[in-house]
């Protein structure tokens, strides 16, 4: 029995995703740090890789309905869903990040310690579950 071809990319989007410990590991013996510039390069692209395999992997799941025909309207479709939820994360997460600065810096001096580290998580947590609510990438909007 062959595997359905939407199924295959499916599995390849969902496998995609790259982790970057081991390279860091070995950056980190041979004496780099996270202020080296290389470092940085491949702990962002791994970051990146991320947000695209999982933007990639909800795309791909609209076309497992089996009376969907892939045609030239179906990949557009898709393509124009992986730019919106791509875009749309991002402008979420960039959002948040102004929208926090803004409180803090309102802020400023009016609150104990505590509660400032707990609002900071919660300012955190904000894009993601705006993001998943809508359908997006949280992670995207987080790492934005």
């Amino acid at each position: 029995e062959t595997i359905p071809f939407i199924e295959s990319l499916l599995f390849g989007a969902l496998i995609s995703s790259i982790d970057p410990i081991a390279v860091l590991s070995v950056l980190g013996n041979m004496g780099m740090t996270d202020t080296d510039t290389i470092y940085v390069v491949i702990f962002g692209e791994s970051l990146l890789n991320d947000g695209v395999a999982i933007v990639l992997f909800q795309t791909l799941v609209h076309f497992l309905d089996e009376t969907l025909v892939i045609d030239a309207d179906a990949i557009l479709d898709g393509t124009m869903h992986f730019f919106v939820v791509a875009f749309g994360s991002l402008v979420v997460g960039i959002g948040s990040g102004f929208a926090s600065t803004g409180y803090f810096y309102v802020m400023q001096g009016c609150q104990t310690p505590l509660v400032e580290v707990l609002l900071f998580f919660c300012w955190a947590f904000i894009p993601y579950y705006v993001c998943d609510g809508i359908g997006w990438a949280g992670n995207v909007a987080v790492v934005a």
